[in-house]
């Protein structure tokens, strides 16, 4: 059995961000990723990403780029090209790879990311064993990576970022996209984006819009609409799936999760198991690279702080979910210190407000009204006096006339 102070699970912008805090600190700092370093960064090849760490905006590889070479000068981080099988409660990790190991770890750090939501859990009718259903991953894997079409009519089912990004992609490189297809009344990501993916590359979006099923023998070639105002079909023969993704725990089964799978951290992004962390797409539909970096960078600083000390500091359960709230996170926080918290809606409103109230019912802290987006996650940060060190809070979401 191998010792390290730090285990790191997964090479994407977490990962790498969790790697270069925790070796700061000087620990022996362990990084396992079955592939290459970056994850789904590498297809990210518009710019936009990496001023949290760097300070300038980039692509995704040449984010990836600058990671590796902070990661390289650090002598204490080592990076094994391995598959990670077993998290124990103890921190015994088992890998299975080039380097086939058990490690002992005084923290681990889950940042192996989310998993694209499945075309079957979307409930559409579909020929058995037709060929032409990608996932927004795998599309984006095979334009970006390896340079090979997936076909040359495609409909994307989905309209948040990972579909609008994988439908500017396609058009870009030749393939028609005859169709985007969203069965909420609006788009979950920005006007600019919009643009940029859709209205300037003429792709057509269908809102309110549900897909009946798909036609096809051995490869998809239509797909069936219906929107409040007719049915329709569109040619195709490749079809994009691109419903967003689940964050994924199944390393550590033993953690608390809510019901929606999102496992039960705190401000340092440590579970309810002592030295056990998660953080970016492995925890919530964090977004954007920055997002789960600037968590990754929390996670590795307060893992070696763990490693180092057995503790970090006094935790306690300091908010919940009220009225139209899918979750929240963090669940605990430490008292005297500020909290960055992440929220999502369960419905959208025009007009709406975040209001975290105290046990007795008084209103502690109230966004400004505003729209709310059940398609986006909302981020704000409480401060220390708001967290106070009384009883626990209560977010809801409240519609404003």
């Amino acid at each position: 059995m191998r010792t390290t102070d730090v285990f790191i699970i997964g090479g994407g912008p977490a990962g790498m961000a969790a790697a270069a805090s925790a070796g700061a600190s000087g620990l022996n700092v362990v990084l396992a990723e079955a592939a290459e370093l970056g994850g789904r960064m590498m297809t990210h090849i518009e710019g936009g990403v990496g001023e949290s760490m760097f300070g300038e905006t980039m692509t995704g590889p040449e984010f990836v780029s600058h990671c590796k070479k902070m990661l390289s000068g650090m002598r204490n981080v080592k990076i094994i090209h391995s598959s990670v099988i077993s998290v124990s409660r103890d921190r015994e990790i088992e890998t299975l790879g080039a380097s086939n190991n058990v490690f002992k770890a005084g923290a681990v750090i889950i940042a192996s990311g989310g998993k694209d939501r499945q075309f079957a859990a979307c409930g559409i009718r579909c020929p058995s064993g037709i060929e032409g259903i990608y996932s927004a991953s795998d599309a984006l894997a095979a334009h970006c990576l390896y340079g090979r079409r997936i076909g040359n009519r495609a409909v994307i089912i989905g309209a948040g970022s990972d579909a609008l990004t994988v439908a500017r992609r396609l058009a870009l490189e030749g393939t028609m996209v005859t169709g985007v297809i969203e069965r909420r009344p609006f788009l979950s990501t920005s006007a600019r984006m919009r643009q940029e993916c859709l209205d300037d590359l003429r792709i057509p979006v269908y809102v309110s819009a549900e897909v009946m099923g798909l036609k096809g023998d051995k490869r998809v070639r239509e797909v069936l609409v219906r929107t409040p105002q007719k049915e329709f079909s569109l040619r195709c023969d490749a079809v994009v799936c691109a419903v967003g993704r689940v964050p994924d725990a199944s390393l550590i089964p033993y953690v608390s999760c809510d019901d929606n799978g999102i496992a039960e951290v705190d401000s340092h992004y440590m579970t309810d198991t002592a030295g056990i962390f998660i953080v970016g797409g492995a925890l919530h539909s964090c977004g954007l690279c920055d997002c789960a970096a600037a968590e990754g960078g929390m996670a590795g600083y307060s893992a070696a702080e763990y490693a180092r000390h057995g503790v970090i500091s006094d935790r306690r359960e300091f908010i919940r979910k009220g009225n139209c709230i899918a979750y929240v996170l963090p669940v605990r926080a430490t008292a005297g210190r500020y909290a960055d918290v992440s929220i999502r809606v369960t419905e959208t409103m025009d007009s709406g407000t975040l209001v975290f109230r105290d046990g007795s019912g008084n209103i502690v802290k109230q966004t400004e009204p505003r729209m709310l987006n059940a398609g986006k996650e909302i981020r704000l940060r409480l401060s220390s006096e708001e967290i106070g060190e009384g009883e626990c809070l209560t977010v809801s979401a409240e519609k404003k006339q």
